[in-house]
């Protein structure tokens, strides 16, 4: 690569990574930027040490939160994981990304480092067989024919003197070798090396081209190396450009690309030298992938984003590409983007990116074991996925870093992670019952946190809006209401209808299986409305729901301990953050006003305890954290503060006992907040 391309391409990257477009519209961060994060450290300064610290009432005491952080057990995948790739159902390679960071000096640097990992026991546990301070990788692959790993990442430094691509081979996945490529400049739009795939037809002839999992475009011709990776040079596509898929078994190869009035498919019976468009295979499917299940059978697939009406679609040739017919055509979803075929099982992932979308974007993970004529759809997402044989798939999710696995053909999934690899996201109570979602799926406690287990799969459904429900929950359209089903534990599911349509800006918390409340409605001060909202409640499980009171507030979030109601919400007058609580079941709210310069996430209720989770020095990031806690349902408080501890979500379970999920962590206090403990829950049957 020319040193003059490396510049904007980490230019585009670092851009991206702070939701900027680069100039060809593309919003591209870096994956591994989502699942990898610096634990809080012990020590915290106090509140009383930041000069012009506000607090929401007059007499919060200033103290100080210390927390106390317990290392986790060894084993399983490491945090970061983006891609994986394996030869057998034991033998895989895996690949984490850096997070890459601006310096105040100029320049970029990584977080953590690059790693290249081997595991002999699929994917239980992992060795490090290269590990780069300043890399960070994106893609692993096996060769066509075997015997050769690649895999691609990108060096930074602190100058920009030395940044430098970086790809690695190997022969046997544990001694590898480093290459600097050369790759062309224009015409391609903008440096595209992050967001390519790979295939290898021999040690020294190699292709790549576009993942639309990564990137949104394509490119003026494939890119080829004929050296092993050193240099590489644009291949043309007789009157197209390349859309990403290519695939070759020996000398034959097959390629999607697209011209000004169709999409189609390309064929090279010389290794990838030259190309020709096969007879008949040029329309509007909108191909993007492409593989071989055996010389003769290959497969294609593509579609369109439901952003612009939204199919996915796949032909199969059975004469090596010669000729094509259409076996699946689903409406109103994502493009197919991949494919991968293993003794007669067809694995795809659907999704590709658009314009402005960032990375990576595809989700949903399907198989066929009839030729691609019919499909299950897998419940656990991912964007990369490798198959070594017609039992075994493993797929990463590599937005929250989690690596699945099936040993018979997707009848059952199993996460495959570790306590460091977890991501922590929203954590709900409903008395002693905790749900805790994570990157790999759902804990419940039923003791108040003191041991975990798995949620039953398939029962998981969407909360969103919906704050404090029991994350065992599924949630459906019924007519102009809402209808939501929870199944806690091994408990008799019961079924809530809720009073109210639209529930865009609505909260809803329970107290118990039979007890819960919804705020719904208001107009928040952007709109320059003054409507609203109104607070239902339920004693039944939401058979039949009361209207209590009307609030003038725009609903963040309420907490109901059955006893004490706070909702905090956003006046129409002002724009600042009011808290409003009610101590008799919600017929009578008092409303205190929070200062505008301290910024609350959320709040919660435990008895007559009314919790808030709040940023007093309003850097709108929640990396300052004030824990205020109230015994006496809001008209005292006490406060703890920590620097530098981010919250992602909060729970508490009674007048001292509370959790907090950091992203990449779980506190608990059992002082009010005083002190905070981090929790690593055991790993449930079924995981690793």
């Amino acid at each position: 690569m020319r040193r003059a391309t490396l510049v904007p391409l980490l230019v585009a990257l670092l851009l991206a990574g702070c939701g900027v477009q680069t100039a060809a519209g593309h919003a591209k961060p870096r994956p591994a930027a989502e699942h990898t994060a610096t634990k809080p450290t012990a020590q915290h300064q106090t509140a009383g040490s930041q000069s012009g610290a506000a607090h929401p009432f007059a007499n919060v005491p200033v103290g100080t939160m210390h927390l106390v952080s317990t290392q986790p057990p060894a084993g399983g995948p490491p945090a970061g994981i983006v891609d994986v790739s394996f030869d057998t159902s034991s033998n895989g390679v895996a690949v984490t990304g850096g997070i890459l960071i601006g310096l105040s000096s100029g320049g970029v640097a990584t977080q953590h480092p690059g790693r290249i990992l081997w595991t002999s026991d699929g994917g239980h546990s992992w060795t490090t067989v290269w590990q780069e301070r300043n890399a960070s990788f994106y893609w692993v692959g096996r060769s066509a024919t075997g015997g050769l790993w690649v895999a691609a990442g990108v060096t930074v430094s602190s100058t920009s003197s030395n940044e430098t691509p970086l790809l690695v081979t190997s022969a046997d996945g544990i001694h590898w070798s480093a290459v600097e490529p050369v790759i062309p400049g224009p015409p391609a739009p903008v440096p595209v090396w992050p967001w390519l795939r790979f295939t290898f037809v021999s040690p020294q002839n190699g292709f790549a081209t576009l993942d639309p999992r990564e990137y949104a475009g394509s490119l003026p011709g494939i890119l080829r190396t004929v050296d092993g990776g050193r240099t590489w040079n644009y291949v043309s596509l007789p009157g197209a450009q390349s859309t990403g898929g290519i695939a070759f078994t020996a000398s034959l190869g097959l390629a999607t690309g697209e011209t000004a009035q169709c999409s189609g498919i390309w064929r090279t019976t010389d290794g990838g030298a030259d190309w020709a468009l096969v007879p008949g295979s040029c329309g509007s499917k909108g191909y993007d992938a492409v593989t071989f299940a055996s010389p003769s059978v290959a497969y294609a697939g593509g579609g369109q984003n439901p952003k612009f009406g939204g199919f996915a679609t796949i032909w199969r040739s059975a004469d090596g590409g010669s000729t094509w017919h259409q076996v699946y055509d689903a409406q109103k979803v994502g493009p197919v983007s991949a494919l991968t075929a293993a003794q007669g099982v067809l694995w795809a992932t659907v999704g590709a990116c658009v314009m402005g979308q960032s990375p990576p974007c595809g989700g949903s993970v399907m198989v066929s074991a009839d030729g691609g004529k019919t499909f299950s759809q897998m419940a656990e997402g991912g964007t990369h996925l490798t198959a070594p044989d017609a039992s075994t798939a493993m797929w990463v999710d590599s937005m929250q870093g989690v690596l699945w696995s099936t040993v018979d053909g997707g009848a059952q999934v199993r996460a495959i992670v570790s306590p460091q690899s977890i991501s922590f996201e929203e954590i709900t109570a409903m008395g002693r019952d905790l749900s805790l979602s994570t990157s790999a799926g759902v804990l419940l406690s039923t003791d108040g946190g003191d041991s975990f287990y798995a949620a039953t799969p398939g029962a998981v459904g969407q909360t969103l809006f919906m704050p404090g429900l029991s994350a065992e929950t599924a949630v459906t359209a019924d007519g102009m209401g809402i209808t939501v089903t929870v199944q806690h534990g091994s408990r008799a599911p019961h079924t809530m209808t809720l009073p109210v349509s639209g529930l865009t800006n609505a909260s809803l918390a329970m107290a118990s299986p039979q007890r819960g409340v919804l705020v719904a409605g208001g107009t928040g001060c952007s709109k320059g409305g003054t409507s609203d909202a109104r607070v239902y409640v339920t004693t039944n499980g939401g058979t039949t729901w009361q209207g209590v009171a009307n609030l003038p507030l725009w609903p963040m979030s309420v907490g109901d301990s059955g006893q004490t109601i706070a909702v905090l919400g956003s006046s129409d007058a002002s724009c600042g953050t009011e808290l409003a609580i009610s101590v008799n079941g919600g017929h009578h709210f008092r409303v205190e006003n929070v200062p505008k310069a301290l910024s609350c996430a959320g709040t919660a209720a435990s008895g007559t305890t009314v919790w808030l989770v709040c940023d007093p020095f309003a850097t709108l990031d929640y990396t300052n954290l004030e824990i205020l806690h109230s015994s006496d349902g809001g008209r005292s408080w006490s406060g703890f503060v920590a620097k530098r501890f981010g919250a992602a979500s909060f729970a508490a379970v009674s007048a001292d006992q509370a959790y907090i999920t950091t992203g990449t962590g779980l506190w608990e206090t059992q002082d009010g907040g005083a002190t905070f403990t981090e929790v690593w829950p055991a790993l449930p049957v079924g995981w690793r």
